[in-house]
C-alpha cells in the first residue's frame, strides 16, 4: 500500500467514483425496495381481505402491463361473498371525485392568525393542508357504508341519508356547505363529523355521483371490502373466496389491499422496478470505466516500482494482488460515506417519483440495509475487475521492459477504437432518420460505443494531437511550465489518455442520459403546445375534475371541445413496440375539436370521431 500512498491521485478517483457510485446505487435501491416492502397507507384498514377486478394484464417474459384506470365489479359479487362461511360483513366500495368549495367563512381566519403574530398556528395549517393523508379529490367521495371498513368512527352526529345530507372530517354539525362531487355541484347539510379522511354520503347518493345507477356502469361498484368473523384467519378466508369466485377476480390481503384501492399508484409501480435498475446499471459502467482509468493512471506512476517488485521474484499474480488491493482498500474507504448519501439522495428520488405520480405521497420509504449491501457487492466486483484489467499488462511484462517504460499502443486497438467511433456517429444519426421515439435507443447506445471507442483509440490520438501540438513552433515559445505539460503529455500518452476517458464517460453517459429523456419529453410538449397553439385550456385538479357542465357554458361563450389523458394497451404497431402489449398514451377528443385542436392531419376528418374510431400517428396507420 505504501507506494499507492507515495501517488495517490489515481486511488482518489477509484475513491470519488465508489462514493458516487454508491450513493446512486444505494439511492436507486431504497426506492426499488420501497416498491416491494413499504405499507401504503390502507384507507380500507378495517377491511381483511379486498375483492376487485385484475388492473394489469399479464405478459410473457415481461412485466405485468399496470392500467390505471379503474375495473369494477357487479354489486351482486357484494351479496356471493356474504354467503361464504367465516365472513362477518361486506360492502361495495365506490370512489368518485368529491372536493368541498372553499368559501370566504372558511379563509376568513387566516388573516386574524398572521396579524395577532400567531406563526405557529399558520404553519400547523400550512402541515395539515399538505399531509398526505389527506384524500385526493379526484377519490375522496365514499359511500357511508365505507366508513365501517376504513377504520374510522362518527365523532359525532349521524349518518347521512337524504340526497342533500354529508359527513365530513372538519365542519359543523348543521351547516351547510358546497361541495363539487361527480361533477356536479351541490349544497349539502352536515349530519356527522369523521374520524376518517374522505366525504360520505348516503349510499344511494355515492352511487348516483359515481355513475352506477345507470349508464354502461349501472350496477357495479370499485371493489368488495370483506370483514372476516371472529378467529378466522384473512389468508385462509380469502382462500374460500378464491374457491368460490374463481380466477376471475382479485383477493388480496395485508399490503396488497393498497393497490387494489388505488390502481394507479400500482400502474406506478413498473417505474419502481424499471428504472432504479436502469440509474444502477449506468452508474456501474461509468464506475467501472472511471475506476479502470483511475488504476491505469495509478499503475503507471507505480510503474518501476511494479517491475521492480517482478525483479525481486513476485509473480505476475502477486503483481496484479498488490494492484487489486490498493483498489479495494479505496473503494471501501467509499462505502460508509457513500451510503449514507444513498441514503439522502433516496429521499429526493421519492419527493420526484410523488411529483410525476408514480409514488403514493403517504406511501414511506423503507431505509434498510439491504440496498447499501446490495450496492457494495457489485461496485466492489467492478473495481476487482477494472483493477484486474488496468494490471494485466504491467504484471505480464519483463522487468526491463517495465522499467524502460509501455510500448506505444498497438495499431489494432486504435483501429478497433476508431470503428467505434464511427459506429456511435451512425447511430447517432438515427433520430433524423426514424421519426419514432424508439429512435432514442441510437443515440443511447452511441454514447457507449463512443466513450468504448475513446478508451482504445485515445493513446495513439493523444500522442499523435500532443505529438503535432509540440512540435509547432507556438510551443516553443511558450513558458517553461507550459512547454513541460505539452511534452509531458506527448510521453505519458496511456496515462493521459486514461484520464481523457474516465472524464469522457462521465461527461458523455451523464448528458445521453439527461438529455435524450428531456428531449422527448420536449418533444412531446411541443407537439402538445402546436395542437393547442392559441387555445386556453382549463383544468380543475382542485375539485378532481372538471364539472359536468362547464363544458356546455363555456360553448355559449366561444368555441370549446372536451379533452381528456388516459392510457391504453395495443398490440404492437411500429418498430419498437413490445411484441405482445403495449401501454400508449392517449388524447381523448370528440368531433367538436375538428378546426380547433391542429393535429396536423394526414388524412381523414376529426368530425368523423364517433363511437369505435381512433386517429393513428400517419407512420401507425400506414
Amino acid at each position: 500500500m505504501s507506494l499507492a500512498m507515495a501517488r495517490i491521485g489515481g486511488l482518489a478517483v477509484v475513491f470519488v467514483a465508489v462514493l458516487g457510485g454508491v450513493a446512486l446505487v444505494t439511492g436507486a435501491g431504497v426506492i426499488m425496495d420501497s416498491g416491494f416492502r413499504s405499507q401504503p397507507a390502507v384507507r380500507l384498514a378495517g377491511a381483511d381481505v379486498v375483492v376487485s377486478a385484475p388492473q394489469s394484464i399479464r405478459r410473457a417474459e415481461d412485466l405485468p402491463l399496470a392500467l390505471p384506470e379503474r375495473a369494477t365489479v357487479p354489486t351482486t359479487l357484494t351479496h356471493q361473498i356474504a354467503a361464504i362461511p367465516g365472513v362477518a360483513a361486506t360492502t361495495g366500495d365506490l370512489s368518485f371525485p368529491a372536493a368541498k368549495i372553499p368559501t370566504a367563512a372558511d379563509t376568513v381566519a387566516a388573516p386574524d392568525a398572521s396579524a395577532d403574530g400567531d406563526s405557529t398556528a399558520a404553519a400547523n395549517t400550512s402541515r395539515d393542508a399538505a399531509s398526505p393523508t389527506a384524500p385526493e379529490p379526484a377519490g375522496a367521495g365514499h359511500g357511508w357504508a365505507s366508513l365501517a371498513f376504513s377504520g374510522g368512527r362518527v365523532v359525532e352526529g349521524r349518518a347521512p341519508r337524504a340526497d342533500g345530507e354529508v359527513a365530513l372530517r372538519d365542519g359543523q354539525i348543521g351547516r351547510r356547505v358546497q361541495i363539487m362531487a361527480g361533477g356536479v355541484p351541490g349544497t349539502y347539510r352536515v349530519t356527522a363529523l369523521v374520524d376518517a379522511p374522505g366525504i360520505y354520503f348516503s349510499d344511494a347518493t355515492a352511487a348516483a355521483l359515481a355513475g352506477r345507477t345507470s349508464g354502461p356502469r349501472a350496477g357495479t361498484v370499485d371493489l368488495v371490502a370483506v370483514r372476516a368473523d371472529t378467529g378466522v384467519d384473512p389468508e385462509e378466508l380469502a382462500a374460500r373466496i378464491k374457491d368460490r369466485i374463481g380466477a376471475k377476480y382479485q383477493v388480496t390481503t395485508g399490503r396488497d389491499r393498497a393497490d387494489a384501492e388505488s390502481p394507479g399508484a400500482a400502474a406506478g409501480r413498473t417505474l419502481l422496478l424499471v428504472l432504479p435498475g436502469s440509474i444502477g446499471g449506468i452508474s456501474l459502467l461509468i464506475v467501472g470505466f472511471v475506476v479502470g482509468g483511475g488504476m491505469s493512471l495509478s499503475i503507471d506512476r507505480q510503474r518501476r516500482d511494479l517491475a521492480l517488485l517482478r525483479g525481486a521474484g513476485a509473480t505476475p499474480r502477486q503483481v496484479r494482488r498488490v494492484v487489486g488491493l490498493q483498489g479495494t482498500i479505496a473503494a471501501g474507504l467509499a462505502l460508509v460515506p457513500g451510503a449514507a448519501l444513498g441514503y439522502y439522495l433516496a429521499a429526493r428520488f421519492g419527493d420526484l417519483l410523488v411529483t410525476i405520480g408514480a409514488l403514493r405521497a403517504d406511501q414511506p420509504l423503507v431505509y434498510g440495509p439491504l440496498p447499501a449491501l446490495a450496492a457494495a457487492l457489485p461496485l466492489f466486483g467492478v473495481v476487482r475487475v477494472a483493477s484486474w484489467a488496468a494490471s494485466l499488462r504491467i504484471s505480464q511484462l519483463p522487468v526491463v521492459s517495465g522499467i524502460a517504460g509501455l510500448r506505444r499502443p498497438s495499431r489494432a486497438r486504435t483501429n478497433a477504437g476508431l470503428l467505434l467511433i464511427a459506429g456511435s456517429l451512425v447511430l447517432s444519426a438515427a433520430p433524423l432518420l426514424v421519426r419514432t421515439e424508439v429512435a432514442a435507443v441510437g443515440p443511447s447506445m452511441a454514447a457507449i460505443l463512443a466513450v468504448i471507442g475513446l478508451a482504445l483509440a485515445g493513446p495513439r490520438l493523444v500522442q499523435r494531437v500532443a505529438g503535432a501540438v509540440a512540435a509547432s513552433p507556438l510551443v516553443s515559445r511558450l513558458r517553461g511550465p507550459a512547454w513541460l505539460a505539452v511534452h509531458n503529455t506527448h510521453g505519458h500518452a496511456l496515462r493521459t489518455a486514461g484520464a481523457i476517458a474516465a472524464l469522457g464517460m462521465v461527461v458523455t453517459l451523464g448528458l445521453s442520459v439527461v438529455f435524450t429523456q428531456s428531449t422527448l419529453d420536449r418533444a412531446r410538449s411541443d407537439e402538445t403546445a402546436q395542437a393547442m397553439s392559441g387555445l386556453v385550456t382549463i383544468t380543475a385538479p382542485g375539485l378532481g375534475g372538471i364539472p359536468r357542465d362547464l363544458l356546455a357554458d363555456v360553448r355559449t361563450r366561444t368555441r370549446a371541445a372536451g379533452m381528456t389523458m388516459t392510457t391504453v394497451a395495443t398490440e404492437p404497431l411500429q418498430l419498437g413496440d413490445d411484441p405482445t402489449l403495449m401501454a400508449r398514451p392517449v388524447m381523448a377528443l370528440g368531433p367538436d375539436a375538428e378546426g380547433l385542436v391542429d393535429l396536423g392531419l394526414a388524412a381523414g376528418r376529426l368530425r368523423d370521431l364517433r363511437g369505435p374510431a381512433v386517429a393513428l400517428d400517419e407512420r401507425v396507420g400506414r
